[in-house]
């Protein structure tokens, strides 16, 4: 099936600049009709996304001698957890038609994306990226603080979670270093009693993790939340199955509620420290560019989203 797409052409002249042009695009595979308006600055074509995309258009064009229009947007993105998110953003939005270059950077939570803007919007670019388990906010001028503030909620959600988190798996593991030791736990080794601890840390404190290896499960891939989702809930429900199936003489022998829920509690805690680690980055990367006055202004100029002939 046919597609459209319109190209922002720079470095025309004349009418003789915008037939060699469209003489050019013709002659390339897969192209069904190409018409470049030498008014307007803009080729219109309808071509075969099975035989040739946009790169192989916009490199014709620039062996010609003349230059397409290449718009940039900045996204912050929200929800990584680690390289490999960076890496599947990236290659969502490489495979969108109508993106030249998108770049992620996992330390500063941006994307740094080139597009054609009449193929494509931020809009349809952050629903993309929506759509296999993370979230992108556009990076504007006025909105500097955006990431700072979305950083420090995420920073006060985490610590949160990880204080109630400690709270509920101490008692989980001090049982387990009094058996080791072979001391009497008290109400500590009960099934219900550590039951009614590691539950919430495995559903509550871990849904992040479930969430994360859900998306990925639908996207058939898989990354360290899948490893954490699978683990942990292997040691809940198997130490839950020895709860209704071992004789209550020898129970604690058979209960890891203690293993997922140090998991976890240590993984998010993990999350902490990266966050802060990745908030200092930030603020140091935007200390050295500048982001705010007139060096902000300046540093937005340089990175002008038109190129000029």
């Amino acid at each position: 099936m046919s597609e459209k797409a319109a190209l922002k052409i720079t470095g025309m002249t004349c009418a003789s600049c915008a037939a060699r042009i469209e003489k050019g695009l013709k002659n390339l595979e897969g192209i069904d009709e190409a018409n470049v308006n030498l008014a307007v600055e803009k080729a219109t074509v309808v071509y075969d996304p099975t035989k040739v995309n946009i790169d192989d258009m916009t490199k014709k064009i620039e062996d010609l001698g003349y230059g397409v229009v290449r718009d940039k947007a900045d996204l912050v993105l929200i929800g990584m957890s680690c390289a490999s998110c960076a890496t599947k953003i990236e290659k969502t939005l490489n495979k969108l038609p109508g993106v030249y270059k998108a770049n992620v950077n996992f330390a500063t939570e941006e994307a740094s994306v080139e597009y054609n803007s009449d193929a494509i919007s931020v809009e349809q670019m952050a629903k993309a990226i929506r759509d296999i388990g993370y979230d992108a906010k556009e990076k504007k001028d006025n909105a500097l603080d955006y990431e700072k503030d979305q950083r420090d909620a995420e920073i006060k959600r985490t610590k949160t979670m990880v204080i109630i988190s400690s709270i509920l798996t101490f008692p989980l593991l001090l049982a387990m270093i009094l058996k080791v030791f072979k001391l009497p736990a008290g109400v500590l080794e009960v099934p219900w009693f550590q039951i009614l601890l590691a539950t919430p840390v495995q559903f509550i404190i871990g849904y992040r993790y479930y969430k994360g290896a859900w998306h990925n499960l639908k996207n058939m891939s898989a990354n360290m939340d899948t490893l954490i989702a699978m683990g942990t809930t292997a040691a809940y429900f198997y130490s839950l199955y020895n709860v209704f199936t071992k004789p209550m003489s020898e129970i604690h022998n058979y209960l890891y509620f203690e293993a997922s829920a140090v998991i976890i509690t240590l993984i998010t805690l993990g999350k902490l420290l990266e966050a802060i680690a990745k908030g200092k980055t930030s603020e140091a990367i935007k200390k050295t560019y500048g982001t705010s006055g007139e060096n902000c202004k300046s540093h937005k100029k340089r990175r002008r989203n038109r190129y000029t002939d």
